[in-house]
């Protein structure tokens, strides 16, 4: 039978967990490169691969709607559970984005969801 003090902690030590498990709102974590796996069928625009430097730039390569490749260029943000890119002239691009500690990045947006893998 557990401890009682074991008992009335293990909420908190249940948050803790998954505070670390789905880490959202560091930079530093998605420092990198990523890699679109699996290959994203149902989308229409994907991000195929990505690199993402320690001073806030990136760089990566999307698969566009009418099924060519685009090189991206520009600076990134991570905040909260918000992935944004800022490229100049264009519009930024803001994703729903979560960090697993397992080397996994969930990023929706654009009509659609993707995983994108830390090589």
């Amino acid at each position: 039978m557990p401890h009682a003090l074991f008992r009335r902690r293990r909420p908190v030590l249940v948050a803790l967990l998954l505070l670390l498990i789905a880490a959202p709102g560091c930079s530093s974590f998605i420092v990198g490169t990523w890699k679109a796996d699996p290959i994203p069928e149902d989308l229409d625009f994907y991000i195929i691969s990505a690199e993402f430097k320690d001073n806030g730039d990136f760089q990566a390569v999307a698969r566009t709607t009418d099924g060519k490749t685009q090189n991206l260029r520009g600076k990134y943000d991570f905040s909260g559970s918000t992935l944004t890119l800022s490229r100049p002239g264009a519009a930024d691009r803001k994703y729903g984005a979560i960090y697993y500690v397992t080397g996994e990045m969930s990023i929706s947006g654009d009509g659609g969801k993707q995983t994108l893998k830390k090589q």
